[in-house]
Protein backbone atom coordinates (compact mmCIF):
# COMPACT_ATOMS: atom_id res chain seq x y z
CA UNK A 1 0.00 0.00 0.00
CA UNK A 2 2.70 2.70 -1.30
CA UNK A 3 -0.15 5.34 -1.10
CA UNK A 4 -1.35 6.89 2.34
CA UNK A 5 -0.70 3.35 3.86
CA UNK A 6 -3.23 2.13 6.38
CA UNK A 7 -2.34 2.53 9.14
CA UNK A 8 0.94 4.57 9.63
CA UNK A 9 -0.29 6.86 6.44
CA UNK A 10 3.28 6.94 4.99
CA UNK A 11 3.72 7.40 1.29
CA UNK A 12 6.44 5.67 -0.07
CA UNK A 13 8.24 8.60 -2.72
CA UNK A 14 8.84 7.95 -6.19
CA UNK A 15 12.87 6.67 -6.06
CA UNK A 16 11.69 4.06 -3.76
CA UNK A 17 8.74 2.76 -5.62
CA UNK A 18 10.86 2.57 -8.48
CA UNK A 19 13.69 0.66 -6.89
CA UNK A 20 11.15 -1.32 -5.60
CA UNK A 21 9.90 -2.48 -8.91
CA UNK A 22 13.75 -3.28 -9.99
CA UNK A 23 13.84 -5.70 -6.44
CA UNK A 24 10.70 -7.52 -7.68
CA UNK A 25 12.31 -7.72 -11.26
CA UNK A 26 16.00 -9.04 -10.62
CA UNK A 27 14.00 -11.58 -8.34
CA UNK A 28 10.97 -12.43 -10.24
CA UNK A 29 8.12 -11.34 -7.89
CA UNK A 30 4.96 -10.03 -8.15
CA UNK A 31 3.62 -6.76 -7.13
CA UNK A 32 -0.02 -6.40 -5.57
CA UNK A 33 -0.57 -2.89 -5.08
CA UNK A 34 -3.72 -1.73 -2.85
CA UNK A 35 -4.46 1.92 -4.12
CA UNK A 36 -7.62 2.53 -2.39
CA UNK A 37 -6.64 5.88 -1.10
CA UNK A 38 -4.67 7.17 -4.04
CA UNK A 39 -7.35 9.37 -5.00
CA UNK A 40 -7.11 11.81 -1.77
CA UNK A 41 -3.57 12.74 -3.16
CA UNK A 42 -4.29 16.28 -5.29
CA UNK A 43 -1.26 15.01 -7.39
CA UNK A 44 -1.45 11.21 -7.27
CA UNK A 45 2.17 9.70 -8.01
CA UNK A 46 2.92 6.84 -10.31
CA UNK A 47 1.65 3.33 -9.41
CA UNK A 48 4.44 0.01 -8.67
CA UNK A 49 2.32 -1.09 -12.01
CA UNK A 50 4.07 2.10 -13.86
CA UNK A 51 7.63 1.06 -13.03
CA UNK A 52 7.20 -2.69 -13.20
CA UNK A 53 4.13 -3.39 -15.36
CA UNK A 54 4.84 -6.89 -16.70
CA UNK A 55 4.93 -8.57 -12.89
CA UNK A 56 2.20 -5.96 -11.11
CA UNK A 57 -1.58 -6.09 -9.74
CA UNK A 58 -2.97 -2.79 -9.25
CA UNK A 59 -5.98 -3.08 -7.26
CA UNK A 60 -8.73 -0.08 -6.13
CA UNK A 61 -12.34 -0.01 -5.32
CA UNK A 62 -15.09 2.61 -5.44
CA UNK A 63 -16.04 2.40 -2.57
CA UNK A 64 -13.64 4.37 -1.10
CA UNK A 65 -13.64 7.17 -3.86
CA UNK A 66 -17.20 7.14 -4.32
CA UNK A 67 -19.22 5.79 -1.66
CA UNK A 68 -19.24 2.78 0.86
CA UNK A 69 -22.32 0.88 -0.77
CA UNK A 70 -20.59 0.69 -4.02
CA UNK A 71 -18.90 -2.73 -3.96
CA UNK A 72 -17.06 -2.84 -7.29
CA UNK A 73 -13.24 -3.47 -7.08
CA UNK A 74 -10.95 -2.84 -10.34
CA UNK A 75 -7.69 -4.93 -10.95
CA UNK A 76 -5.66 -3.94 -13.55
CA UNK A 77 -3.09 -6.89 -14.18
CA UNK A 78 -0.15 -8.08 -16.55
CA UNK A 79 -2.01 -9.61 -19.42
CA UNK A 80 -1.56 -12.95 -19.06
CA UNK A 81 -2.68 -12.95 -15.90
CA UNK A 82 -5.97 -11.36 -16.93
CA UNK A 83 -7.83 -14.94 -18.00
CA UNK A 84 -6.26 -16.71 -14.65
CA UNK A 85 -7.52 -13.56 -12.07
CA UNK A 86 -11.23 -14.12 -14.70
CA UNK A 87 -11.23 -17.50 -13.57
CA UNK A 88 -10.37 -16.91 -10.10
CA UNK A 89 -13.61 -14.36 -10.16
CA UNK A 90 -15.70 -16.56 -11.42
CA UNK A 91 -14.98 -19.34 -9.00
CA UNK A 92 -15.79 -17.26 -6.02
CA UNK A 93 -17.75 -14.68 -6.24
CA UNK A 94 -19.03 -15.23 -9.90
CA UNK A 95 -19.32 -11.04 -10.80
CA UNK A 96 -19.04 -8.01 -9.33
CA UNK A 97 -22.72 -6.63 -8.35
CA UNK A 98 -24.15 -5.72 -12.05
CA UNK A 99 -25.85 -2.91 -11.30
CA UNK A 100 -23.35 -1.69 -8.74
CA UNK A 101 -20.85 -1.92 -11.97
CA UNK A 102 -22.82 0.03 -14.41
CA UNK A 103 -23.53 2.58 -11.79
CA UNK A 104 -19.76 3.37 -11.14
CA UNK A 105 -19.51 3.12 -14.95
CA UNK A 106 -21.81 5.75 -15.71
CA UNK A 107 -20.33 7.95 -13.12
CA UNK A 108 -17.02 7.67 -14.41
CA UNK A 109 -17.98 8.42 -17.75
CA UNK A 110 -20.17 11.22 -16.98
CA UNK A 111 -18.02 13.00 -14.76
CA UNK A 112 -19.99 11.84 -11.42
CA UNK A 113 -17.04 10.19 -10.01
CA UNK A 114 -14.70 12.90 -10.44
CA UNK A 115 -16.91 15.78 -8.74
CA UNK A 116 -17.29 13.05 -5.77
CA UNK A 117 -13.75 11.93 -5.41
CA UNK A 118 -12.63 15.76 -4.99
CA UNK A 119 -15.48 16.47 -2.39
CA UNK A 120 -14.13 13.58 -0.61
CA UNK A 121 -10.15 14.62 -1.05
CA UNK A 122 -11.56 18.31 0.44
CA UNK A 123 -13.61 17.16 3.20
CA UNK A 124 -10.87 14.91 4.31
CA UNK A 125 -8.36 17.57 4.42
CA UNK A 126 -10.98 19.70 6.40
CA UNK A 127 -11.33 16.84 8.74
CA UNK A 128 -7.51 16.74 8.79
CA UNK A 129 -7.01 19.97 9.59
CA UNK A 130 -9.14 19.61 12.87
CA UNK A 131 -7.63 16.88 14.06
CA UNK A 132 -4.41 18.70 13.96
CA UNK A 133 -5.95 21.76 15.84
CA UNK A 134 -7.45 19.05 18.55
CA UNK A 135 -4.75 16.60 18.77
CA UNK A 136 -1.64 18.20 18.27
CA UNK A 137 1.77 16.48 17.70
CA UNK A 138 1.36 13.58 15.56
CA UNK A 139 2.65 12.26 12.66
CA UNK A 140 -0.02 12.11 9.96
CA UNK A 141 0.23 13.07 6.18
CA UNK A 142 -2.59 15.80 5.52
CA UNK A 143 -4.28 14.11 3.15
CA UNK A 144 -5.09 11.02 4.78
CA UNK A 145 -8.14 9.48 6.15
CA UNK A 146 -7.00 8.32 9.41
CA UNK A 147 -4.43 9.31 11.87
CA UNK A 148 -1.49 6.94 13.56
CA UNK A 149 -0.57 8.50 17.38
CA UNK A 150 1.93 6.86 19.20
CA UNK A 151 0.08 7.15 22.78
CA UNK A 152 2.77 8.86 26.02
CA UNK A 153 3.91 7.22 28.80
CA UNK A 154 1.79 5.84 30.91
CA UNK A 155 -1.11 4.43 28.13
CA UNK A 156 -0.74 1.10 26.90
CA UNK A 157 -2.74 0.94 23.52
CA UNK A 158 -5.28 -2.06 24.97
CA UNK A 159 -6.30 0.46 27.69
CA UNK A 160 -6.38 3.65 25.77
CA UNK A 161 -8.62 1.81 23.24
CA UNK A 162 -10.48 0.30 25.91
CA UNK A 163 -11.10 3.43 27.74
CA UNK A 164 -12.11 5.31 24.70
CA UNK A 165 -14.89 2.42 24.26
CA UNK A 166 -16.25 3.42 27.26
CA UNK A 167 -16.51 7.20 26.31
CA UNK A 168 -18.64 6.30 23.16
CA UNK A 169 -15.12 6.53 20.96
CA UNK A 170 -14.23 3.44 18.56
CA UNK A 171 -10.47 3.31 18.11
CA UNK A 172 -7.62 0.18 16.96
CA UNK A 173 -4.71 -0.54 19.11
CA UNK A 174 -1.24 -0.89 16.54
CA UNK A 175 -1.56 -4.76 17.64
CA UNK A 176 -4.38 -5.50 14.96
CA UNK A 177 -2.17 -4.00 11.97
CA UNK A 178 1.18 -5.97 13.43
CA UNK A 179 3.10 -8.76 11.47
CA UNK A 180 5.51 -8.96 15.55
CA UNK A 181 4.60 -9.72 18.59
CA UNK A 182 5.67 -6.66 20.44
CA UNK A 183 3.64 -3.75 18.14
CA UNK A 184 4.38 -0.20 19.35
CA UNK A 185 1.99 1.81 21.92
CA UNK A 186 0.25 3.28 19.29
CA UNK A 187 -3.83 3.68 17.65
CA UNK A 188 -5.13 4.43 14.19
CA UNK A 189 -8.06 7.02 14.53
CA UNK A 190 -10.56 7.04 11.62
CA UNK A 191 -11.59 10.18 10.12
CA UNK A 192 -14.05 8.87 7.73
CA UNK A 193 -16.36 7.00 9.22
CA UNK A 194 -18.40 8.79 10.74
CA UNK A 195 -21.19 10.99 8.30
CA UNK A 196 -20.48 14.44 9.97
CA UNK A 197 -17.95 16.17 11.02
CA UNK A 198 -19.42 17.34 14.39
CA UNK A 199 -19.46 13.85 15.50
CA UNK A 200 -15.75 13.51 14.71
CA UNK A 201 -14.98 16.90 16.09
CA UNK A 202 -16.80 15.25 19.27
CA UNK A 203 -14.35 11.87 19.49
CA UNK A 204 -11.83 13.41 18.54
CA UNK A 205 -11.73 16.22 21.79
CA UNK A 206 -13.05 13.26 23.83
CA UNK A 207 -9.34 11.32 22.90
CA UNK A 208 -7.56 14.83 23.12
CA UNK A 209 -8.86 14.82 27.10
CA UNK A 210 -7.75 11.10 27.68
CA UNK A 211 -4.26 11.95 26.20
CA UNK A 212 -3.89 14.62 28.81
CA UNK A 213 -4.89 12.25 31.96
CA UNK A 214 -3.42 9.72 33.24
CA UNK A 215 -4.69 6.43 32.45
CA UNK A 216 -6.79 4.74 34.82
CA UNK A 217 -5.43 1.80 37.13
CA UNK A 218 -7.55 -1.62 37.14
CA UNK A 219 -7.29 -3.34 40.48
CA UNK A 220 -8.41 -6.62 40.61
CA UNK A 221 -9.69 -8.59 44.13
CA UNK A 222 -7.92 -11.87 44.47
Amino acid sequence: MPTLHNPTTATMPVTRREALAEVARRHDLALIEDDVYGFLLDAPLPPLAHFAPERAFYITSASKSLMPALRVGYVHAPKAQVEPIAAAVRATIYSAPPLMARIAARWIADGTAARLAEEKRAETRRRNQMARRILPGFAADPAAPHLWVTLPEPWRADDFVATARRRGVGIIPAAAFAVTRQPPEAVRICLGAQTTADRVERGLTQLAELLASPPERYLSVV
